[in-house]
């Protein structure tokens, strides 16, 4: 029972170090883009205003001057697709304290999707988004890869648990077939994966690691020190589960994103689907925009976690073909011009 509560107290760690990790960055990405957000607004709303009252003016001529009936006015400015009747705190509004959009811009610069759907016209905010977007692009795509990367870390924590290879190594290191681990099969264990541990640490980690105290590492446990030492059991192997649960993760999540919207903003699922994939892979074309509360404030926290998904699968394409190539490469049956490339040029 001890033995259950020790492995269930060490998962609670890590889950919570996790949690405190990912709590963090997010908070942080949300004070980024408060403040750009507020900063925008002040220095844009007076000229939106300006622009509105200028638009207002200009429409009541064109009607006085082409004395258009009521129907065909309405559809003209329908067709410009701003109302002449303009609430400063409404949706309509790009710029404002309370408002969502200038929000989201904020959001869309510092992620650099940047959807183009409107911009700052004045030179203080041009001035600002200069400084804005080379402060706060390296501070919010650090903080949406650690928030992506705590989700990734536990789907493959899971996976790597269960890997056959895994398990093929450790019946590998238990030479006498006793279903444990000695001290020094471990340590020949772990001098064979090229980790070399001083003593000093090579204590801890038996300590860490043998929840019983008997010094016989078990096969629960050396899965448990292979997921977070991440020990390289089989390089392509391991690099093969993190491509897959990304790959996994990407997928439902861009679905996940595809029937959320069509929900919110009753768009169709093609479109939808189309948005999170233009989204996500920062094109940001912004041909179509979320314009509710609820589809702005749900895009906000999708792109932190998406964007993060996407560019940890690119990473982890990247990672997986390197490890195939040295696998190929350091096979004795492989004489490949482009292997012996490879060598000449690291030597």
């Amino acid at each position: 029972r001890s033995h259950l509560a020790s492995k269930a107290h060490r998962h609670v760690n890590a889950v919570m170090k996790g949690l405190r990790s990912a709590m963090i960055s997010l908070g942080s990405i949300v004070a980024v883009t408060l403040v750009g957000s507020l900063v925008f607004s002040a220095l844009e709303a007076e000229s939106e205003n300006a622009d509105r009252q200028e638009y207002t003016a200009y429409m009541m001529r064109l009607n006085a001057t082409y004395s258009m009936s009521s129907a065909d006015f309405e559809e003209l400015v329908d067709r410009f697709g701003t109302p002449l009747e303009f609430d400063p705190q409404s949706d309509e509004r790009n710029w404002g304290v309370s408002n969502s959009n200038s929000f989201l811009f904020a959001f869309t610069i510092v992620s650099t999707i940047g959807y183009g759907n409107f911009a700052p016209v004045t030179d203080g905010g041009k001035l600002f988004l200069m400084v804005y977007a080379l402060v706060g692009i390296p501070i919010v795509g650090t903080c949406v890869g650690v928030l992506a990367s705590q989700l990734l870390k536990m789907l493959e924590h899971w996976a790597v648990m269960h890997m056959d290879v895994v398990e093929q190594a450790f019946k590998h290191y238990d030479v006498d077939d006793s279903g444990f681990l000695s001290r020094e099969e471990f340590r020949e264990a772990l001098e064979d994966l090229d980790i070399f541990l001083t003593a000093a640490q090579f204590e801890q980690l038996v300590a860490d690691t043998d929840d019983e105290g008997t010094g016989m590492i078990e096969l629960d446990e050396f899965k448990l020190a292979a997921a977070e030492l991440n020990l390289p059991l089989g390089k392509a192997a391991r690099t093969r589960v993190r491509l897959g649960v990304s790959v996994l993760t990407a997928i439902v999540w861009i679905f996940v994103g595809s029937f959320a919207y069509v929900l919110l903003e009753d768009w169709r699922y093609v479109d939808s689907l189309y948005f999170c994939v233009v989204t996500l892979t920062t094109i940001g074309l912004g041909d179509k925009v979320p314009s509710s509360q609820a589809g702005v404030t749900f895009n906000y926290f999708y792109c932190v976690v998406g964007l993060g998904l996407i560019a940890l699968l690119l990473t982890a394409i990247s990672e997986y073909m390197n490890a195939l190539a040295d696998e190929v490469c350091q096979s004795p049956n492989v004489q490949h011009p482009l292997c012996n490339a490879a060598t000449s040029v690291l030597r």
